[in-house]
């Protein structure tokens, strides 16, 4: 099983970022260090299926290419791939479960 079988089906679709104080975008909860230089600044993170990348675009200016976060690079036998969906679906619900607390304590402080 490919585990990472899906990259192929966004080949080229372009995710636009603000780059934060720090130099960094976020994509999917992972953060990939732009520059510092660009703080402040929109970028394009193009999706480069064959290379596992994505090109790092400013304006019509290529920066940088960075490895693209949370693949997993060689296939798995199914009962692995399985039990990986089953994890990061149970880690997916904490995260919302923990989003859907906060929200309503904010909506008790009248926020």
């Amino acid at each position: 099983m490919d585990p990472d079988g899906w990259l192929p089906a966004i080949d080229g679709q372009i995710f636009v970022r603000k780059v934060g104080s720090d130099g960094c975008v976020t994509v999917d909860l992972a953060p990939y260090y732009i520059s510092q230089q660009v703080a402040g600044q929109y970028m394009a993170l193009q999706v480069v299926a064959s290379e596992q990348t994505f090109a790092v675009w400013h304006g019509c200016t290529l920066l940088k290419t960075l490895p693209i976060k949370h693949l997993y690079r060689q296939p798995m036998p199914l009962e692995d791939y399985f039990a990986l969906m089953v994890q990061e679906a149970l880690a997916e619900d904490r995260r919302l479960s923990a989003s859907q607390r906060h929200l309503r304590q904010l909506a008790l402080w009248g926020c």
